[in-house]
């Protein structure tokens, strides 16, 4: 009877671990790669998967992720921050799916523009009383103009894109022992608020 009873019980056994099925994990995404201006800002993603995953951003630009992990089908909403760095950030969101044997991944990339800047390299000339004209670099995220309220100051271009050298020519200061001081105010040209200025000094006689 025992006997009957232990094998059984081993048929019970092996008909449970047979009918254990392994499941394959699958894991997808409908984003591969977006787009996203510097300011930041929210991009929707859809995960399809046969089981359970989680999400995580392996970049150093930290991106929020909600929600974190799920189960199937779901929506995740990935936030980015105002990129205040000068160079194009790469935001890697990537979604990982286990199962019991093996694990499947899937990545959504985010490229993130830099801020935009206007650096000039020197941001003060000095000239003698002859005036004359000195050579300056302006280096820039995009498009920049330069502007002055004194007409006997030129900016030789006063316009460009980018790394631009540029001529700022001075007059001549006839009074002696009088320095004239002069300003030209350099700004991008989609965005006047960033802008940098430059003070000009001619000595007099």
């Amino acid at each position: 009877m025992k006997q009957i009873f232990y094998v059984f019980i081993l048929l019970i056994s092996f008909m449970t671990v047979s009918c254990h099925k392994v499941i394959t994990p699958e894991i997808s995404v409908d984003v591969y790669a977006s787009e996203m201006d510097y300011k930041g800002g929210s991009v929707a993603v859809a995960v399809t998967s046969n089981t359970s995953w989680v999400a995580a951003c392996d970049s150093l630009h930290i991106a929020k992720i909600h929600p974190e992990e799920g189960t199937g089908n779901m929506t995740v909403t990935i936030t980015v921050p105002e990129n205040t760095q000068r160079e194009t950030q790469a935001v890697r969101i990537v979604f990982t799916a286990k199962g019991e044997e093996t694990s499947a991944t899937a990545k959504t990339v985010i490229t993130q523009s830099s801020a935009p800047f206007i650096d000039l390299s020197t941001t003060s000339l000095t000239y003698d009383c002859e005036g004359g004209g000195k050579q300056l670099t302006v280096t820039s995220s995009g498009a920049w103009k330069a502007t002055t309220t004194f007409k006997d100051v030129l900016i030789s271009p006063s316009e460009g894109a980018g790394n631009t050298n540029v001529t700022i020519t001075a007059p001549i200061n006839e009074v002696a022992g009088i320095t004239r001081h002069y300003t030209v105010l350099f700004s991008l040209a989609d965005d006047p608020n960033n802008k940098i200025e430059l003070s000009i000094n001619v000595n007099g006689k």
